[in-house]
């Protein structure tokens, strides 16, 4: 599926563009859903995606009219009318991805990402410079209808693709930099190696004549300092695009979710210290050959590898320990069990006794 010709894409196409950078997606698959839902809002989270909604009806530019010559105090605020199209910002968007609410565009100021024909309105992004006529600073754009208000659901939802773009540039731009700087390098090395050959053949750079716009001839001793030094660089630089490689390659086979699990990166906002005990005992005590071959918890495992990781008697370590028995121990428990089928992640087709 390509995307090129679009600079704003939807939520199914989303997931498909990320699918091509290494994310596991199937638009088939109700997990998948949900978790690129999560994933999108993470990202917008983190201010690396923009989330917009596409407009095309009237709205009123209000600008401030300052005084002739152009002095702080403004005489009046003054109100356009355009029919306008374009995309704006969503101011909050958790609500509708959870569901809980459509977006409705009632009669306010909104954010524009984009505009079409903007050069034909009263707006200047820079505030310090007027456009029209001078006295006149754009303030804001205000859409909106509170009787009849337009309606903004999850689907009507874009993307901007330049953002999503720009996500897995970086990398890219550091490797294709480097291998510039290589090649640079190589063609001086090719005629350093040139130089020395010319060197040998005359027989001694004493037989050289210099010239005005040569300059001195260089000794083949000053030509094998500089080729070992120009060998020495192309080596780092073959090393930093191998790592690089490597690094690409390695992020292609991550799902785009593993930065939840950047503990370190993590603010007290956002640092789940349970939840990160929880995994890191899990991981310890499931190792790859252990995964299948479990019938049954392993208290005394648990134990050591809490008392490893200093985790004392207490609610603490009985709360872990609850949370990583196995659905086999908790079968037992039909309150339980009947919890877990409301819930659409769990495997519910795993709860039934045999």
């Amino acid at each position: 599926m390509s995307f090129s010709f679009k600079d704003f894409l939807t939520f199914e196409e989303v997931g498909h563009y990320l699918e091509k950078h290494g994310y596991p997606y199937d638009d088939q698959l109700e997990d998948d859903y949900y978790r690129l839902k999560t994933t999108i809002l993470d990202l917008y989270s983190e201010k690396k995606i923009n989330i917009v909604f596409h407009y095309n009806d009237y709205a009123v530019i209000k600008t401030l009219r300052f005084s002739d010559d152009l002095g702080v105090e403004e005489i009046k605020e003054e109100e356009f009318e355009f029919n306008i199209s374009g995309y704006f910002h969503v101011a909050d968007p958790a609500p509708i991805f959870k569901g809980e609410s459509n977006l409705e565009i009632r009669e306010g100021a909104y954010f524009y990402y984009f505009l079409y024909d903007k050069d034909k309105l009263p707006i200047y992004d820079n505030i310090d410079e007027y456009k029209l006529e001078a006295g006149r600073k754009f303030t804001s754009i205000e859409l909106g209808d509170n009787i009849e208000p337009t309606v903004i659901d999850f689907y009507d939802l874009r993307y901007p693709k330049a953002d999503l773009d720009k996500l897995f540039s970086n990398e890219n731009d550091e490797l294709n930099s480097i291998k510039k700087e290589l090649k640079a390098v190589k063609e001086q090395n090719a005629k350093l190696l040139a130089d020395k050959e010319e060197n040998q053949v005359i027989g001694s750079f004493m037989m050289a004549k210099p010239t005005v716009s040569h300059g001195k001839p260089k000794t083949n001793d000053e030509l094998i300092k500089e080729l070992t030094t120009a060998n020495a660089k192309i080596k780092q630089q073959e090393q930093d695009i191998d790592k690089l490689n490597e690094q690409l390659n390695h992020q292609a086979d991550i799902p785009a979710d593993q930065h939840l699990y950047n503990w370190r990166t993590m603010d007290q906002y956002t640092y789940p210290p349970e939840l990160h005990l929880a995994i890191e005992i899990w991981k310890e005590y499931y190792q790859p050959d252990d995964i299948g071959n479990s019938i049954q918890f392993n208290t005394g495992k648990f134990n050591r590898i809490a008392s490893d990781l200093m985790l004392k008697d207490g609610n603490l370590k009985d709360r872990m320990r609850t949370l990583l028995t196995s659905l086999d121990s908790k079968l037992k428990a039909p309150t339980l069990i009947e919890s877990f089928k409301t819930i659409d992640i769990i495997l519910t087709n795993k709860l039934e006794q045999e």
